[in-house]
């Protein structure tokens, strides 16, 4: 897309900066670690301290490689399959369900892991297609504002889903939804 230097597309910027708001999703995993080891036999909630490491493991050994796919099949695409990873990784913990073996949020927050990362490489160069260079610098922070913004949230929105529902655990599909909503408005 080829844009004049004060040129921007706003009806393009509203569905990318959703995206950042997505990427905060993955932060859930940190608060919500020792709710998971609550649950756990005594003998394997040291082990659920380790779950944060799935998903930030995951920047570390994939962001370049996913880079090198984003190049080929776009920016657009690669945000949208870490989209798909993200839900999927939301999803899965949830859908072992109540009392799940840690195995299987092992391999639900590594999915959302590997979704985050492709959210990341993609979201810094969708939004630089669609701003022109001056506006860059500030539109990233709102991004990152909008990221925050979804970590804020994350408490109140635990507290009320355990006080209505008796369990944190509905977070998981409603973060998935969101995921989806936001894939489509894409």
């Amino acid at each position: 897309m080829t844009m004049a230097d004060n040129e921007m597309n706003k009806r393009l910027l509203p569905p990318v900066l959703a995206g950042f708001f997505v990427m905060g999703f993955c932060d859930i995993v940190a608060p919500v670690s020792g709710r998971i080891a609550a649950g756990l036999p005594a003998s394997m909630q040291g082990a659920a301290s380790f779950l944060p490491t799935m998903v930030f493991l995951w920047f570390l050994v994939l962001s370049a490689p996913l880079a090198g796919v984003m190049n080929r099949i776009g920016r657009r695409a690669m945000a949208l399959a870490g989209y798909a990873f993200t839900a999927a990784g939301l999803l899965v913990p949830y859908a072992a369900g109540e009392g799940a073996s840690l195995g299987w949020y092992f391999a639900g927050f590594g999915l959302l892991g590997v979704g985050n990362t492709a959210i990341q490489v993609s979201m810094n160069p969708l939004l630089a297609a669609i701003v022109p260079a001056q506006r860059m610098t500030s539109l990233l922070t709102v991004g990152q504002i909008f990221r925050n913004t979804s970590l804020l949230l994350l408490a109140p929105v635990m507290t009320v889903l355990t006080a209505v529902t008796g369990s944190w655990r509905l977070l998981l599909p409603i973060y998935a939804a969101v995921t989806a909503v936001c894939g489509v408005w894409l």
